[in-house]
């Protein structure tokens, strides 16, 4: 899933810019796709990055900021099973932020530089269900972290 994101919205500017929709473009896709990336969690920072970042590059001299957050609190586990009790114990709530900005006259303040944004995945598909989300013996649901 973390895929599809990103050519969702890059099909989306690819096809309403060419037809004049600047307007749509600016305002749709911020109201639409910053809120369903955070509420992907903590591993769709990267995403929203890259997102950020392609909208910024289009928009000269303005601001962005990615908040990307992990709350499991939906997710809390309550059983006895040691393999899904791990998660209350590894993942609890955090967060982190960051803002990206284009004008020249703000590079004086940068601390970083974004130069490149690379993601790729190269796991075989069995390996994605390391961390899944499963009910127990007892019906209780929670995150269960295994060896593949």
């Amino acid at each position: 899933m973390p895929q599809i994101l990103p050519d969702f919205s890059n099909s989306v500017k690819l096809k309403y810019v060419k037809l004049g929709y600047q307007y749509l473009v600016n305002h749709i896709l911020y109201l639409l796709l910053i809120p369903v990336m955070v509420g992907i969690s903590m591993s769709a920072g990267l995403i929203s990055i890259d997102l950020a970042r392609d909208l910024l590059q289009v928009h000269p001299n303005s601001n962005a900021v990615v908040v990307s957050t992990e709350i499991i609190t939906p997710n809390y586990y309550q059983g006895n099973e040691r393999a899904m009790l791990l998660p209350n114990c590894l993942f609890r709530m955090g967060g982190a932020a960051i803002l990206l900005s284009n004008p020249r006259s703000q590079s004086w303040r940068a601390k970083y530089r974004l130069v490149h944004v690379v993601r790729t995945t190269k796991e075989q598909t069995t390996k994605l269900t390391a961390v899944f989300e499963e009910e127990d013996k007892e019906g209780k649901v929670g995150i269960i972290c295994q060896k593949i």
